[in-house]
């Protein structure tokens, strides 16, 4: 099965053209007609996994040391809310927001 998609953050592109394949494209680089080809220097490839056992071994880690893990609680949560406001919004149809104050979707 071949997909293809894109993620732009302020560093770079991941380009996602298999589902165990991403490849990312730093900041500056263009890719080539949308194939995820750098048009500069080939791209890094990373594998994707299951990364669950390495999340849950991050986490007890934390709790024995107290360290700050690798994603801090408040962007988590962020990324959180994002999602779940988007899903919010895709089921009722119309736009939505978050209220800081209540912590709510409204």
């Amino acid at each position: 099965m071949s997909i293809f998609s894109q993620l732009l953050g302020n560093k770079g592109t991941i380009v996602c053209k298999e589902l165990d394949e991403l490849r990312s494209i730093p900041q500056g680089q263009r890719s080539s007609e949308g194939t995820g080809q750098s048009s500069a220097a080939a791209p890094d490839v990373v594998r994707v996994g299951d990364t669950t056992q390495a999340h849950l071994e991050n986490f007890f880690d934390c709790v024995r040391s107290r360290k700050e893990p690798n994603c801090p609680f408040e962007i988590g949560f962020r990324s959180a809310i994002t999602c779940r406001t988007a899903i919010a919004s895709y089921r009722r149809g119309r736009s939505v927001g978050w209220d800081e104050w209540s912590q709510d979707i409204v």
